[in-house]
């Protein structure tokens, strides 16, 4: 398990939160996968009354890429749990691997704030029940954190932001300050923005934001482990900038550059001015998007209206190459990032031809696979698909379509000739190198499971492309460069490997 599969599996599956110990080697040295920039990487500090005192033996930051680590830290010094030795005993135990299950606890209580409904207003008989992403449940976590730890100021490479303290991240009916968050699942694209506004009624309690992604996994031994590149800009209602992770202090100062290491961006002004703040994420480099993030604010905030956001986050079906005269149900991933249920419609488009609508409902974080009714795939040749979000007043129209192509071809099954092959065989793909798609012919001698698929160099799946029983017989498949979740993929060389019984080849690709 290494700092790029654990990234790699939280890109896959959005919702999972994963808490990781830091280790037990003090200064500047750290286990795997705590490196992993998805996750949050736990650091100790004492226990009780001392947990505003870093426990010595906790490991420091930062990475090889100088991203900061430990992202958070809690109390993992004189822990008691249960025995392995006693059935019925305890035992008193110190370490990041102690502070981990408190961080993991603390987390699963942000989740559970939200999925009970707390979320806006306090109290459950008010508020609306919502899932939460990943980022989300980092974000509020992230902003919350109590700086307080002695000796060190945040953001550092000791302490991260701070320990994490859910009396702040989290509001309660009756609490002074207030918590605000969007869960923005369908995410961005490069040169996309995203512009929320927020009301402070009073500069009795610090103005906090955090902005938190998972990215996509990066490249074994780059340089730079990030890859989807957003920027956090804060504005003042006087006009005053403050750009995400510049502080001193302890808080954040206007000027300095943008972040282009971490996925974790916050801004803190202890002394915020009353009336409208704006908050904006910039989609710097999205290669591998749309790049899905989630923004946590907290403090003397006005009570927040109802958000409505609904949007598209990716197209299932038809897309890549389909047969002539297929029966096709087209499908699309449709998301909520509004505080409120909504009732909408969802349309999609194949060509000029043919169209269909289907109304939905989804609370709050939700996202739902809907499907349409069945096209039969013709004329032949490229056909534009597209699928739109239908929401009146929604407030984020930039996530209201995805499009996508694809290509009906003539039925690709035995080749021409119908001759019965007498080996396995995977031909070379062509073109190859290619920009937009290839073609590749693969012959099958024995009736069977086969699987046909797409790896980077490193070994990771990108796409399956042909999997389950297959005839003998000559084949042809196309890959047109995108990934198993519909995305195109960076150019470099990867790896096409046709697997059949006991028979493996191997092709390499070049996507330019």
């Amino acid at each position: 398990f290494s700092d790029m599969t654990a990234d790699q599996f939280v890109w896959n599956h959005p919702e999972f939160l994963h808490c990781n110990s830091m280790g037990n080697y003090g200064n500047n040295r750290m286990g795997h996968p705590v490196m992993a920039k998805s996750i949050i990487s736990t650091g100790s500090t004492e226990n009780g009354t001392s947990c505003r005192t870093l426990s010595s033996f906790s490991s420091r930051g930062p990475t090889a890429d100088g991203r900061l680590k430990p992202q958070l830290v809690a109390p993992g010094s004189d822990v008691y749990s249960s025995s392995h030795n006693n059935a019925s005993g305890y035992v008193s135990l110190s370490g990041t691997s102690m502070a981990t299950p408190n961080m993991t606890a603390a987390t699963a209580l942000i989740r559970d704030y939200f999925r009970m409904g707390y979320y806006p207003t306090g109290d459950t008989t008010t508020g609306t029940p919502m899932e939460i992403s990943a980022a989300l449940n980092k974000a509020v976590a992230t902003a919350g954190a109590a700086a307080n730890i002695t000796g060190f100021t945040v953001p550092d490479n000791n302490i991260g932001w701070g320990r994490i303290n859910l009396d702040t991240s989290l509001h309660f009916a009756g609490d002074d300050g207030k918590l605000w968050v969007v869960d923005e699942a369908p995410g961005l694209e490069t040169g996309d923005s995203a512009v929320y506004t927020i009301d402070v009624s009073d500069d009795a309690h610090p103005l906090r934001v955090a902005l938190c992604w998972s990215d996509y996994p990066g490249t074994m031994q780059a340089s730079i482990i990030l890859v989807n590149d957003l920027n956090l800009t804060v504005v003042s209602p006087s006009g005053t900038e403050y750009k995400g992770n510049v502080y001193t202090g302890g808080q954040s100062q206007p000027g300095g550059s943008y972040d282009a290491l971490n996925v974790e961006e916050c801004v803190r002004v202890n002394t915020p001015e009353t009336g409208t703040w704006t908050v904006k994420v910039h989609a710097l480099n999205v290669p591998e998007g749309p790049q899905p993030f989630a923004l946590a604010v907290i403090g003397m905030l006005d009570a927040a209206a109802p958000r409505h956001d609904v949007g598209v986050r990716q197209i299932l079906a038809p897309v890549g190459q389909v047969d002539v005269d297929s029966i096709i149900i087209p499908q699309a991933i449709v998301t909520s990032a509004s505080t409120v249920n909504e009732t909408f419609d969802v349309l999609m488009r194949i060509g000029t031809a043919w169209a269909d609508t289907q109304s939905i409902t989804l609370t709050p974080g939700q996202i739902d696979t809907v499907s349409f009714a069945d096209w039969t795939a013709g004329p032949l040749g490229w056909h534009t698909v597209a699928c739109s979000t239908m929401l009146a007043g929604d407030q984020n129209p930039a996530n209201d379509m995805q499009t996508d192509s694809v290509e009906v071809i003539p039925g690709t099954g035995v080749a021409e000739g119908g001759t019965r092959p007498v080996r396995f065989a995977l031909d070379s793909p062509t073109p190859n190198p290619f920009s937009r798609s290839t073609s590749v012919r693969y012959s099958i001698p024995r009736a069977g499971q086969a699987r046909l698929a797409v790896y980077t160099a490193a070994g990771t799946l990108v796409r399956t492309i042909v999997a389950g029983e297959v005839q003998p017989g000559h084949y042809r498949a196309t890959w047109h460069g995108r990934d198993s979740r519909g995305r195109t993929v960076s150019s470099g060389v990867y790896l096409l490997r046709l697997e059949a019984g006991d028979e493996t080849a191997t092709r390499k690709l070049v996507l330019e």
